[in-house]
Formats: C-alpha cells, structure tokens, sequence
C-alpha cells in the first residue's frame, strides 16, 4: 500500500543523458521518501531544489509541545551552569543557551508537566507555553 501511494506521488520523465541515452527518471511529490519509491543500495539520487530536513525544523521549548499523560514522552534536562538555572529543556539548551556551560541535569525523564525553568526564569526565546498563550489572547 505504501508502495502504491508513494508511485502515486511521482511522476516518471525522460531526459537525456550524456551521450544521447535516456534514462527514466521519477520526481517525488512533498514528503515523499526516496525508500518508499523502492530506491536501492547503489541508486544514484540527483537533488533539485531546497532539501529540508527534520532537524532544520525552528524548536520549540518543551513547554509548548507537552502532552499530559503521555508516558512515552521523554525529556533530557539540562543545567545552564552559565545562567545558574537547573531544569532545562534540550531546545532551550541548544538555542537560548547557546555558547553557555552546560551539563547533563536529568536523561530520559518522564514529566508530569510541561516542565522548563527557563520559560519561568524568562530566558526562554523559543515559542513556549507561555508566549503560545498570549497569542491566542491577542486573536
């Protein structure tokens, strides 16, 4: 089914390619994985155009994306040695604290809320529960 979907999603052209041969080629809608289209161990992939990947994706604190009774959510907690805030979130780690020392606070912790002292210490520069929250007062 997969499968069927994915070629679906594509369309198959002809260009010509060095020395006047042509080779079919597919072009992959949006969100199309290359696997998907049965690409094997040795495809060559041309890419044309902007490619984005998951981890180039804005962040957003951990106050913003929690989920309450999810027990399966995960959190790494850090601490700004630089700013003296335990209880960090790994977005606010990386982004608001960039350049800061930090170190390991707590690894695969299961929150029972939407936990982050930097958003409570405003040094929070990621979209959090808090400025979430004023948007949609402002609407």
């Amino acid at each position: 089914a997969a499968a069927a979907a994915a070629a679906a999603a594509t369309t198959t052209t002809m260009t010509a390619a060095a020395g006047g041969s042509s080779k079919p080629q597919r072009v992959l809608a949006d969100g199309v994985s290359i696997v998907s289209c049965g690409a094997l161990a040795g495809t060559t992939v041309y890419v044309h155009g902007d490619v984005r990947c998951e981890s180039d994706k804005p962040q957003t604190c951990f106050t913003a994306t929690y989920v309450k009774g999810d027990a399966s959510a995960k959190v790494n907690y850090f601490t700004c040695q630089t700013c003296g805030i335990n209880w960090v979130c790994e977005p606010c780690a990386n982004v608001c604290h960039a350049g800061h020392t930090k170190v390991d606070y707590i690894r695969d912790h299961t929150p029972t809320w939407a936990c982050c002292y930097c958003v409570k210490k405003n040094k929070c520069t990621l979209p959090n529960n808090k400025t979430l929250k004023r948007k949609k007062k402002a609407k």
